[in-house]
């Protein structure tokens, strides 16, 4: 008797815990949800006043990223008339952010072969901006792009690239973004004693 109210109480806990973290959790969701809703309204309304080019932009970017799983024609319209902007005014690091937001929505829509244009024109604009993070990024989304494709070995030769950036620059989150990406293509190909070291 003794042993099943242990088990009762057991599972009763268990029970409440579960309820206190999927009630933690949605709250986090709803409150993450509502954030977003706030920021993109504001920025929104921004976008109706007279903005410099360089602000206009900085507003298209962010939304456009904002939007991503929200609202896709809006993300896409967004990044569009980033990328317009950031060639008007020839400012690279724009180019390179507005093209990976473009790179990013097609990538969500499924044509790969354009989401792979894009990021590499992003590269060219990273690496024209000389920012060593940016360009470790365009890596791994072009590694990501071969990936989407099946193209295992170009996906891996990108990872690779953007380890070795990341590394030289001491930058550890890419470095083990770069290491995962590196693992998920010896899984795909079948080596899984390569993926697991």
């Amino acid at each position: 008797a003794t042993g099943d109210l242990m088990w009762n109480l057991e599972n009763i806990s268990m029970v409440t815990m579960r309820y206190i973290l999927a009630t933690t959790f949605l709250f986090f969701l709803c409150s993450s949800a509502d954030a977003v809703t706030h920021e993109s309204d504001s920025l929104e309304s921004l976008l109706n006043q007279n903005l410099s080019d360089s602000v206009r932009l900085r507003v298209q970017i962010r939304l456009s990223g904002l939007y991503h799983f929200v609202d896709f024609s809006r993300s896409f319209t967004h990044a569009q008339e980033a990328a317009k902007t950031a060639e008007k005014i020839n400012a690279p690091w724009a180019r390179a952010e507005s093209y990976r937001n473009l790179a990013y929505c097609y990538t969500l829509s499924g044509d790969y072969s354009t989401a792979l244009r894009y990021d590499n024109l992003s590269l060219q604009n990273a690496t024209a901006s000389n920012d060593s993070s940016m360009i470790t990024e365009s890596y791994k989304y072009l590694g990501n792009d071969y990936y989407d494709i099946g193209e295992y070995d170009d996906a891996y030769a990108y990872f690779t690239q953007s380890y070795t950036i990341a590394r030289k620059t001491k930058d550890s989150l890419n470095m083990a973004i770069a290491l995962h990406n590196v693992g998920r293509v010896f899984k795909e190909l079948g080596q899984y004693d390569l993926a697991l070291n």
